[in-house]
């Protein structure tokens, strides 16, 4: 299953509470494997990490192994990146407070609670055309 929130919702601001509760009224997850296409979009917290907490939810209810990627035009730090993406989530319980920790405890953080809902997470860097320039996995590997 494959969102694009530019594409399919017509939304440049994944950032906006505004925008992502409309979004997340016409999202129904039918597949243990979601594509959230964050391209051309702006992302910020917590209104991002809302959006994603709402997937990754549905993807628990599951209870099978699941796998969310997530795809963002934006080629900045990992450290920014997970800042921008999971800040303020309920499903991680991560907080402001969290941005003072170092990569690998916040890593750790998101680690730990996938591998316990049997969900990974793959982060793809990509181009204007689609072309994969980096990519980051969380979960079990």
């Amino acid at each position: 299953m494959i969102i694009s929130i530019f594409k399919d919702f017509k939304i440049f601001d994944a950032g906006s509470k505004t925008s992502v509760d409309e979004i997340i009224k016409k999202i129904n997850i039918t597949s243990n494997e979601v594509t959230l296409n964050l391209s051309r979009c702006i992302i910020d917290y917590p209104a991002t990490s809302i959006l994603i907490d709402k997937l990754l939810s549905d993807l628990a209810k599951t209870r099978k192994q699941s796998k969310l990627v997530i795809q963002t035009h934006l080629n900045i730090l990992e450290t920014l990146l997970l800042h921008w993406l999971f800040i303020g989530s309920t499903f991680f319980k991560i907080d402001d407070s969290k941005k003072k920790n170092s990569l690998e405890e916040f890593k750790s953080v998101i680690n730990t609670k996938l591998i316990s809902k049997k969900i990974n997470i793959q982060i793809d860097i990509i181009d204007k055309k689609g072309v994969l320039l980096k990519q980051y996995t969380y979960g079990q590997k």
